[in-house]
């Protein structure tokens, strides 16, 4: 897919898959720096994106007959593209997960049980301004993952490290695309608005709820070092939660698009660091590279 330049996206950046393969084989159990909070943290984050992804490719497709801008048709395919890869390596992420004894398919039942009622109940708009929402959480936390990535993911091995920095690229290339694409098919800013605060605690829940269970799983749940070390992660003076908020809250501000909080200068940073050695090469480039 070419550069495209719809007038609300930085120019530089683009859309577009990339085929990556990470080794996440033989990490240690804690592979966050030896921590257990830090550690399932992220592995809860993993285990909610796969049917996550499928429920924000659906709510796009289900509005796009009636999106007429071709530039951001181009977009949403190449959005769509993104988040079905991410799904595949979050599903690989996850066995490895179920493989080290954890119930992964516990978890995903619940969280389908979750998103066959969100279906039912919600409308086409309510189920688009939802994803909508939720991008908006991975757009600003991909942020602050490309800020500060010693503070997020520092203790990480390298693959894991690469994971989560281009998994923060690519949310931050297509963070705009649903919201466009919902005010494209009339979304108003209340609903909007609306599903951003149920969202809110409900994404807070699912997260809570598959950190606890690994904590649970490896009886560490209860455990005071445990909970020192996630307040720290989370709401200390440097916490996550903390970094995040401000951005967090502009959403609500009438007016409001994601590309107002311009950090395309990150973007280049994943190709810099981490091109070479973890995206997929075709043949061709393979032969090339070896003659």
């Amino acid at each position: 897919m070419t550069a495209t330049n719809h007038p609300k996206r930085p120019a530089g950046v683009d859309v577009k898959p990339r085929h990556v393969q990470f080794d996440l084989k033989d990490l240690d159990h804690y592979w966050h720096g030896g921590d257990p909070f830090k550690t399932h943290f992220f592995n809860g984050l993993s285990t909610l994106f796969p049917q996550g992804e499928r429920f924000f490719i659906d709510s796009v497709r289900a509005v796009m007959d009636k999106v007429e801008d071709p530039t951001l048709k181009e977009e949403v395919k190449g959005f769509i593209a993104q988040e079905a890869i991410h799904g595949h390596e979050h599903d690989k992420y996850n066995q490895m997960l179920q493989d080290q004894g954890f119930d992964i398919a516990k978890l995903e039942r619940h969280q389908d049980w979750w998103t066959k009622l969100g279906h039912k109940t919600m409308t086409k708009n309510q189920q688009l301004a939802t994803t909508c929402a939720v991008e908006h959480f991975t757009a600003i936390m991909a942020n602050a993952i490309m800020e500060d990535p010693e503070r997020w993911i520092g203790g990480a091995p390298e693959a894991m490290q690469a994971m989560w920095h281009w998994h923060a690229i690519e949310e931050t290339e297509h963070k705009a695309v649903c919201f466009d694409v919902y005010n494209e098919v009339g979304g108003s800013y209340i609903v909007r608005n609306l599903m951003m605060m149920q969202t809110t605690i409900h994404f807070s829940y699912m997260i809570a709820r598959h950190v606890c269970h690994f904590l649970a799983k490896d009886k560490v749940l209860w455990k005071w070092q445990t909970w020192k070390t996630g307040y720290q992660f989370l709401l200390g003076k440097r916490g996550i939660i903390r970094q995040v908020f401000k951005d967090y809250l502009d959403y609500y501000r009438p007016g409001f698009h994601p590309w107002q909080q311009d950090n395309s200068r990150l973007v280049d940073g994943w190709k810099e660091k981490y091109d070479d050695r973890f995206l997929r090469k075709s043949k061709g480039q393979e032969l090339a590279a070896a003659s």
